[in-house]
């Protein structure tokens, strides 16, 4: 459900390369938890982006509320679906 409505999202609100971004996320989701950690290299090799680019689609998907993402120093990124229209 949280991909079907990224990816009818506005397209001028939600570039084609964060959707697909978003896409890979959402498949990396363990299950139970519905989170991930992928790193933005890994994310970029699976969508053929650069890791540069993978960041700035991610900021658009944190800003628009789609993802939340929590910085853990010295241990990566954890990414978390967010069902805004659930909320």
């Amino acid at each position: 459900m949280w991909m079907r409505s990224l990816l009818e999202a506005d397209a001028s609100a939600v570039p084609a390369g964060a959707k697909c971004v978003g896409c890979r996320l959402a498949l990396y989701m363990h299950a139970d938890k519905e989170s991930a950690y992928p790193s933005h290299a890994e994310l970029g090799r699976a969508v053929g982006l650069s890791g540069r680019m993978v960041q700035t689609h991610i900021a658009t998907l944190e800003a628009q509320r789609w993802l939340e993402v929590k910085h853990v120093r010295n241990r990566g990124n954890t990414y978390l679906l967010r069902y805004w229209w659930a909320e």
